[in-house]
């Protein structure tokens, strides 16, 4: 390897400390030099980022083959779980929400701070994650922060049992959930939750479609 004459280095200091040094060959090619440190802490971040995807590729692969154990016993199509559960994680990085948490203490938790109510079938097809926190938004009552159905069974009739189990828990509670309708295939975003009696109530600053459902207004909690 020939030696690089030291007069030809050039000491640049408005470049990221990442970069070692540039050096301008006879034809006036420019090249940047990293420090081997650098290279070997980027090596170590790709190996740990395809790990965690790795694991995250294998937990997907095995809840297709895996039938949900309930916490809670119910006679309906949901069954309670708990905010980390792989199982309700595999699903959910399906949704079009589904944000990486790679690199975290625990990166399967679905649902941010607050109270919490995860809900999967039995063949662990669907996931419905409720949860009441404090949204910065404005708006006030339970949040239906995911709904994902690979299942048979129709949506309208897994979130009319979903809304029941939230009453039961939070009694008189309005409901409400955020759809973007730029992340789907549909050309009336909701129809779903519409057909479970729920009704657009506006849209926010960043263009989702807010619709809630009130205790008053459903027929199945006033029976």
């Amino acid at each position: 390897m020939t030696r690089i004459p030291q007069h030809i280095w050039l000491q640049v200091d408005s470049l990221p400390a990442t970069f070692a040094a540039v050096w301008v060959d006879k034809v006036g090619r420019v090249f940047v030099l990293y420090h081997w440190r650098v290279l070997w802490a980027a090596l170590g971040w790709v190996i740990a980022e395809a790990l965690a995807w790795l694991e995250c590729w294998v937990t997907v692969c095995a809840s297709q083959h895996q039938q949900c154990s309930p916490l809670l016993s119910g006679d309906g199509y949901w069954l309670g779980t708990y905010d980390g559960d792989p199982r309700a994680f595999a699903l959910y990085s399906r949704h079009y929400s589904f944000r990486s948490r790679t690199g975290q203490r625990n990166r399967y938790l679905i649902g941010g701070p607050g109270e919490k109510m995860v809900l999967l079938t039995y063949q662990c097809n669907a996931l419905f994650v409720w949860r009441k926190f404090i949204d910065a938004s404005g708006q006030q009552g339970i949040n239906c922060a995911v709904f994902r159905n690979e299942s048979g069974i129709q949506a309208s009739a897994l979130i009319l049992e979903a809304m029941d189990m939230a009453w039961r828990r939070w009694p008189g509670e309005r409901l409400y959930t955020y759809v973007n309708a730029k992340a789907i295939q549909s050309s009336n975003p909701g129809y779903c939750y519409q057909m479970a009696g729920w009704r657009k109530c506006g849209i926010t600053k960043g263009g989702l479609v807010i619709l809630e459902c009130l205790p008053q207004t459903n027929a199945r909690v006033a029976a």
